[in-house]
């Protein structure tokens, strides 16, 4: 998109970018080259869309052109996106990739509990039985008794 706007001889200073929803790589790409960027609530375009459109019927080709007209009408009061100093981008950065991590240990370990309690359900009751204490909680295993019926189970 930017090498097709060079050419034109039309300064990236010069161009403005709504966002409604930031994805950190996007918005420092767009920083990094002198775009100014402004982040938009998405809440304040429901609320300008009630007052275009009362029918509320909303697409992302509608929802884009209000974000669009909302900056062209309130460029003026919106507020424009710094680029972060380049530790704090990167500590950023490695939080979302943190979260998305944990995110999908968790989604791993419940497949995994899931499907053996499907296929072994008494062989998972019998290892909950002997071995899930309060002081394996630091066990990776540990989360595969929590919330199991185990109490009256013979083994």
């Amino acid at each position: 998109m930017l090498h097709s706007i060079s050419p034109k001889k039309i300064q990236l200073s010069q161009i403005a970018v709504a966002v409604e929803c930031p994805h950190q790589h996007v918005v420092d790409f767009l920083l990094s080259h002198g775009v100014s960027v402004y982040p938009v609530n998405p809440k304040a375009i429901c609320d300008y869309r009630k007052s275009r459109k009362p029918s509320l019927s909303s697409s992302d080709e509608a929802d884009a052109q209000l974000i669009a007209n909302d900056l062209r009408e309130h460029h003026q009061t919106l507020r424009v996106w710094h680029l972060e100093e380049p530790k704090l981008r990167q500590l950023n950065l490695l939080i979302s990739d943190r979260d998305t991590v944990v995110t999908e240990k968790v989604r791993r370990q419940n497949q995994l509990r899931s499907a053996l309690l499907d296929y072994f359900p008494q062989a998972v009751l019998a290892f909950c039985v002997y071995y899930h204490t309060p002081a394996d909680s630091d066990r990776p295993w540990y989360h595969l008794c929590l919330g199991l019926d185990y109490g009256h189970a013979s083994v």
